[in-house]
């Protein structure tokens, strides 16, 4: 009688671990959701959509061989776009911000490097180093800056905090192309196409793809909607 009990307790307290590793893998699995999924808004709220018109937003700059082909397109289409630059390559092409700028397009910062840092710094670390990046672009031409949007789009509570206290609003987006790599014609024409008013639509730096699909989205776009920069959209 006495083993019965014992193999009883045994189960329920195995049953009970059980429910309580099931809970704690639940609970990272939401964590790393919404972390990689910054338009669930579980962490923070983020920028995901204008009031109207499209916004062009485009990552991963400044680059030399990509960004004065973006200009042109941009100028032979008659549209502003806002590019979100990374500080270190701020500093070695201030330039290019200087001709982005003239050229009458927005500037945001897209972070110091191209890192996942805000992630899990702390938040006083992470405002020095947004400061930081917002620093370069300032010194290198550039307005000042209102919006920030996280490398890799991954989020947490942290960041938020970070550029809260640095003044940045953190964008997202609702049309995210998948340009930051390798990717077809065909595929990359049809998400372009996906866009309507209302929508901030993501590209990257670096692409040829993009750099020759870009006039053709362009000109689908402003043929039903007002595009332009996210300053201009966004009151």
């Amino acid at each position: 009688m006495l083993a019965c009990c014992g193999a009883a307790v045994g189960a329920v307290a195995v049953g009970w671990w059980l429910v309580a590793g099931m809970l704690v893998l639940g609970a990272l699995g939401v964590g790393a959701l919404a972390s990689a999924r910054p338009g669930l808004g579980l962490f923070g709220a983020s920028i995901q959509t204008v009031p109207e018109g499209i916004a062009l937003t485009i990552d991963d700059g400044p680059d030399p061989a990509s960004t004065p082909r973006l200009l042109a397109i941009l100028d032979a289409a008659g549209v502003r776009a806002t590019f979100f630059f990374l500080g270190d390559r701020v500093r070695r092409h201030p330039d290019l911000v200087c001709e982005v700028v003239r050229a009458g397009h927005d500037v945001g910062l897209h972070g110091l490097t191209h890192s996942a840092f805000l992630t899990w710094a702390s938040p006083s670390a992470g405002e020095a180093w947004l400061r930081e990046g917002v620093g370069a672009l300032a010194a290198a031409g550039a307005p000042a800056v209102r919006f920030f949007r996280p490398p890799f789009g991954v989020v947490s509570p942290r960041l938020f905090s970070s550029a809260r206290a640095a003044g940045l609003a953190v964008v997202w987006v609702s049309v995210r192309t998948g340009d930051g790599v390798p990717i077809s014609a065909a595929r990359l024409r049809k998400r372009l196409a996906s866009a309507v008013s209302g929508d901030i639509v993501l590209i990257h730096e670096g692409n040829a793809t993009t750099l020759q699909e870009l006039p053709v989205a362009l000109a689908a776009w402003t043929a039903r909607t007002r595009v332009g920069s996210l300053a201009e959209l966004i009151p």
